[in-house]
């Protein structure tokens, strides 16, 4: 087999990563085992002691045959060796600088046919001579490989039919930079970078060569910029400055890269060649951006004749080239200005527009031409996008008026858009001022509300003028100039009568400014904070704004239907429009009418005792207390949507406790009752009471109404008490919880204590006239005491808490 090796370029002591991409296999042959091997680099290197891997088998190159050539291999020679076992069809072959197969950093070179993936192949693609998924062709008996002499790369192994085994391989491609120039045979041109239009040259060289043609963009020092896509390029959204264009004819694979010096050579693994010129390509950047004034501002008014007041510009662009600004009315050019300033002063009654223009090359504009129909430069240029207007006039301060009249009665707030009939351009404002010309505040343009005006008489005046005005409030208007520059007062004053109405704000007489109320409680007093004079009402309206009632200080909401409701207080002059019906958007009054400026919130709830009655019709029962249930369900009349609840009282109204509409009287808290009342209670918001006291003392958190009845209950008990002739005994503490006594025992009786069914609790026999029996065991409850003497017996009732 023969291999073409290429040696590199440095000394042969150096790392074998110096040599690689510098000696190369070009050629093999299976048949005979042989191939050639070829030195790229300046200098002679012995490859005695390298190596071919065919995995698995080695060979070191000192042990095979050299058909021609030497392994002290010179710069551009050829040595062709025999005698490594190669297969036919489907194989592999890696020349190493050391028996380091497995080492991405001695393999040299390397080349696999057939198939890919084959045992080295990972390794060659890791050192960087192989490319994954690559590989040669097949070889029949009597053919070989070889690169195609344009490159060496994996890409560049072909198959031939008649092998050259001692014989070059290597390219015999010419490579001719030539000249290069723009497509008008120009080598210099300027463009408009950044404007967002496309800025395209076409290249064009006179190179006689075939191979491929490459346009390179390098900076002024030939570095690198980028490489054109064919032979146009758009440079608008390159940076600006000045690049140059050369052209390089290669052949094989280009190694030269962004940001690498065209002077550092090896642009290319086969023959290249630079242009021998290049194009020069100055982009340009111009920046009109946004013109003001030297204040921020973009309005500025002059008085023609005023030939002292210069007015300066700035403006905002980000290009350094040069900027001229230029006064342009109706798109015609009046002025040139030098500079950044300029006096107004000679211009009659002129709109002036003062745009910038950034450019290169020279200016074109001058007086007269049409701004925007015109080239402004020879180079680039760009308009700013905005501009500064100064409005040149003489003052004139005309006659002011209202729809004719110089006399209004006006309302504090009131809108007043007055007229005049000024004929300037200039700036024109409103002096409003006491009686005595006393200056109380200007007003930029025509219109002024009042608002805040204290009732009285007041003047405005027309002023004309340009530049601030100097006049402060308090100031006599007519004792000084009002502005710095030129000036006139209109030729009248407006006199305006201000009436003062004052809404104010509204509250309860107690300051509240929201309340849930009740029907039965609704009567609710108004206060405002109006200092104004004149008339005041209050209009009590619904959740649409209409008008329910008109109130002087007072409302009762007892007839209102429940919901939400507002109350706003009204001052107005003239004849009150506002009406039962009427919605407070509407005119209120003929002359001047103010709302509140809030309003009080109220939600109306209705409350209504009704009366109440068992649902069979009763309003007096008897009850029967002997263990059955006496449910009683109780109903009531009311039309409150609101909460309803029952109250259980004695004979004397004095409270004992809330109970259901459906209550079972059959208790033995009734013992010590004989008659007990229910009442009915609507309420907002839950009830309150103290024990002991009478339903007459019941409150709540909102607001409740008693019923105007109640069912009395008569309780009754359906068992013996005493007998006639029984002894009297007495029980204390009764209700008990802990201890109760009997007294007027007799000596001997016995007793005993049972629950109201008859069932035994306890039992006894009494030793002397008084009993303690322990009841603190006991259930809350009804109990009955049984005490029996001679035949004769006393039953009494008690009650544990």
């Amino acid at each position: 087999m023969k291999y073409k090796l290429l040696l590199s370029t440095f000394l042969c002591v150096l790392t074998v990563s110096m040599l690689r991409g510098q000696i190369h296999i070009t050629e093999v042959r299976v048949d005979l085992g042989d191939g050639d091997m070829y030195n790229t680099s300046a200098m002679t290197v012995n490859i005695s002691s390298y190596w071919l891997c065919n995995f698995p088998t080695y060979d070191q190159l000192s042990t095979l045959t050299v058909v021609c050539g030497s392994l002290n291999l010179a710069p551009g020679e050829y040595v062709a060796i025999e005698g490594f076992g190669i297969s036919a069809a489907d194989g592999e072959c890696g020349l190493y600088s050391s028996p380091n197969y497995a080492s991405s950093a001695a393999i040299v070179d390397y080349v696999e046919w057939g198939s890919t993936g084959h045992f080295r192949s990972s390794t060659a693609v890791a050192g960087g001579v192989w490319t994954t998924g690559a590989f040669a062709p097949a070889m029949a008996a009597g053919q070989s490989i070889g690169v195609d002499g344009n490159g060496y790369a994996a890409s560049n192994w072909v198959l031939y039919t008649t092998p050259t085994i001692c014989d070059p391989n290597v390219s015999t491609a010419v490579c001719e930079g030539g000249m290069v120039s723009l497509s008008d045979e120009s080598t210099n041109a300027s463009v408009c970078v950044m404007d967002g239009e496309a800025d395209v040259l076409e290249f064009a060289t006179n190179s006689g060569s075939e191979e491929t043609y490459q346009y390179i963009i390098t900076d002024f020092n030939n570095v690198v910029l980028g490489f054109v896509s064919g032979t146009t390029y758009d440079f608008d959204n390159d940076d600006p400055g000045i690049c140059l264009v050369y052209g390089l004819s290669y052949a094989g694979n280009l190694t030269v890269q962004e940001g690498d010096n065209l002077d550092d050579g090896n642009l290319a693994d086969d023959c290249f060649e630079l242009s021998s010129n290049f194009i020069t390509i100055n982009r340009e950047f111009v920046d009109g951006g946004d013109v003001t004034l030297t204040d921020g501002s973009t309005l500025a008014y002059a008085c023609f004749g005023d030939n002292e007041t210069n007015y300066s510009f700035i403006n905002t662009s980000e290009s350094g080239a040069a900027y001229m600004y230029v006064v342009v009315e109706n798109g015609i050019i009046l002025e040139v200005i030098t500079g950044n300033e300029n006096n107004f002063g000679f211009m009659a009654n002129a709109m002036c527009q003062i745009y910038g223009v950034s450019f290169t090359g020279d200016f074109l504009l001058g007086t007269g031409m049409n701004f925007f129909d015109n080239p402004a430069s020879t180079g680039c240029y760009a308009i700013s996008d905005s501009y500064a207007l100064v409005i040149t006039h003489s003052p004139e301060g005309g006659m002011l008026d209202v729809n004719g009249e110089t006399e209004l009665n006006v309302c504090s707030g009131s809108m007043i858009d007055f007229a005049n009939n000024s004929g300037s351009n200039l700036a024109y404002s409103l002096a409003i001022t006491d009686v005595d010309d006393l200056l109380i505040e200007w007003v930029d343009g025509v219109s002024f509300d009042f608002s805040g005006y204290a009732e009285g008489t007041y003047r405005v005046y027309g002023l004309s003028y340009a530049n601030i005005t100097t006049i402060m409030p308090g100031d006599n208007i007519m004792d000084m100039d009002p502005a710095d520059q030129c000036f006139e007062w209109s030729e009248n004053f407006m006199t305006i009568n201000v009436t003062e109405v004052d809404g104010g704000e509204v509250m309860t007489i107690d300051g509240t400014t929201a309340a849930d109320i009740c029907t039965n409680l609704g009567f609710v007093e108004f206060s405002t904070t109006s200092l104004s004079g004149a008339e005041y009402a209050y209009l009590i309206v619904d959740e649409s704004g209409s008008i329910i009632q008109i109130v002087d200080s007072e409302y009762d909401f007892v007839s209102a239907i429940p919901g939400i409701y507002h109350v706003y207080g009204l001052s107005w002059t003239g004849n009150l429009l506002a009406a039962i019906g009427v919605n407070i958007s509407e005119d209120l009054s003929d002359g001047c009418a103010q709302l509140s400026s809030n309003s009080i919130d109220f939600t109306l709830h209705e409350i209504d005792g009704g009366s109440i009655e068992t649902s069979d019709g009763q309003t007096s029962v008897s009850i029967i207390i002997e263990g059955d249930p006496d449910v009683l369900n109780i109903v009531n009349d009311s039309e409150s949507v609101e909460e309803y609840s029952y109250m259980l009282t004695d004979e004397n109204n004095v409270m004992i406790e809330l109970i259901a509409a459906d209550y079972d009287f059959d208790n033995t808290m009734f013992a010590l009752y004989d008659i007990v009342r229910v009442y009915g209670v609507s309420h907002w918001l839950d009830l309150s009471w103290i024990d002991g006291e009478t339903i007459d003392d019941l409150a709540s958190f909102g607001c409740h109404e008693v019923s105007e009845n109640y069912i009395e209950i008569t309780i009754e008990f359906g068992f013996s008490i005493n007998d006639s002739n029984a002894p009297s005994i007495t029980l204390y503490p009764n209700p008990a919880n802990d201890q109760i006594f009997v007294l007027g025992m007799n000596v001997g009786a016995t007793y005993e204590v049972t629950d109201l069914s008859g069932r035994q609790i306890s039992s006894g026999k009494a030793t002397s006239m008084q009993v303690s029996v322990d009841v603190s065991l006991l259930n809350s409850g009804t109990y009955i005491f049984n005490s029996c003497h001679e035949g004769k017996c006393a039953t009494q009732l008690f009650v544990v808490e």
